[in-house]
């Protein structure tokens, strides 16, 4: 296995939350389902950790989110991404490439910026740019797109975090809250 250079690793502790009885089911059937290759997963009672790349650690949590998805459930993620000053042992080259199935999720995030010298990215300027921009929420940028093109999104602004950022993200499906 080849070891990652530190910028390059981005840690990801995520919860889902299926507003279903039937949430064991969607919650340990997603994490069954994924292909976790290319990344260090482990999964505790509290939630689920997985180490990588950036594109392949937000590529997990979507791929996680998206095939615990059912239409007729209201679910939640949430996830906290933070650039990682370790190399991890994970391979990017190998396990299966992920398509995401095609739906659209509402989201939010914000950056919280550690002490490293530098700037932090834009979200807003970025969401906008990448066609996802819906609004701003409690100081949290908000994004509505396909679970794919979010992934993307992600993995390209978790990539920019520098060591002490952190990144939180919330999906949601389903709402029965009107926007």
């Amino acid at each position: 296995m080849e070891k990652m250079q530190p910028a390059n690793r981005v840690d990801c502790v995520f919860m889902l939350a299926p507003m279903s009885d039937r949430y064991i089911e969607l919650i340990l059937g997603a994490l069954d389902k994924l292909d976790t290759s290319r990344l260090t997963a482990k999964t505790g009672r509290l939630g689920t950790l997985y180490s990588g790349t950036a594109q392949d650690v937000a590529n997990g949590f979507c791929g996680c989110f998206a095939l615990a998805q059912d239409p007729a459930v209201h679910m939640t993620l949430e996830a906290m991404l933070t650039a990682a000053d370790a190399s991890c042992e994970c391979n990017p080259e190998t396990g299966a490439d992920w398509t995401l199935p095609h739906f659209t999720a509402d989201s939010r995030c914000r950056i919280f910026p550690g002490k490293a010298e530098g700037t932090v990215p834009d979200v807003e300027a970025e969401a906008k740019a990448a066609g996802l921009y819906h609004g701003e929420d409690f100081g949290y940028t908000v994004l509505k797109g396909d679970i794919a093109d979010l992934a993307a999104f992600y993995g390209k602004l978790s990539a920019a975090l520098r060591p002490g950022d952190s990144l939180q993200v919330t999906l949601s499906v389903n709402s029965p809250t009107a926007e």
